[in-house]
């Protein structure tokens, strides 16, 4: 039997203690770390759903500009030439649509659009279908106005000439088109 000597028995336990304070002091550094990670994960996954109403509607905020979609940005694709909900901005906006689906469009449209601008009004475009214009009493507009043309289609585009945005989907995905627009406009895609 060996016995040690007190000092190298006190020096071996102060290496042992040194070498134990060190590790847990890593794992405690460590653990701190990935909670930080983990919960910030978290807490980006919570303001995606907050985003999202009880109807599950995406909404959200642009500077004070409340935004309501049926579908998100994740939903859509990017419009290059859109432009900006500043546009926009005190003046009236031309709508023009035809069918109950088109309708839907514009009224998806005009609920993001309304609170910024002096006011929405149904009208006709050069192209709109006369009989449709004189039943219901609606002005005809061309692209020296701000005009927002929604219509059936079998490609799915936006289009902007001059003062002119023209809509264009399938009868299911005119919403979604309408969406495109309104997001794109307030910068959210």
């Amino acid at each position: 039997m060996t016995f040690e000597s007190e000092k190298k028995r006190e020096e071996r336990l102060g290496k042992r203690n040194l070498f134990l304070g060190v590790f847990i002091a890593i794992i405690l550094v460590l653990s701190t770390v990935g909670f930080a990670v983990l919960q910030g994960d978290r807490s980006n996954d919570e303001d995606q759903e907050e985003n999202f109403s009880q109807d599950g509607r995406f909404q959200t905020k642009v500077e004070n500009y409340a935004i309501n979609t049926k579908f998100s940005p994740s939903e859509i694709n990017k419009c290059e030439n859109c432009g900006s909900y500043q546009k926009y901005l005190n003046l009236v906006v031309y709508y023009v649509a035809e069918t109950k689906e088109e309708i839907k469009a514009i009224s998806e449209i005009n609920f993001n659009l309304n609170q910024l601008i002096k006011r929405g009004q149904f009208a006709c475009s050069p192209e709109s279908n006369l009989s449709y214009c004189e039943e219901k009493h609606l002005p005809t507009k061309d692209c020296s106005s701000n005009l927002i043309i929604i219509k059936e289609s079998d490609k799915n585009k936006i289009e902007i000439r001059e003062n002119c945005v023209y809509i264009y989907g399938e009868e299911e995905n005119l919403i979604k088109m309408a969406d495109e627009f309104i997001l794109n406009i307030f910068g959210l895609k």
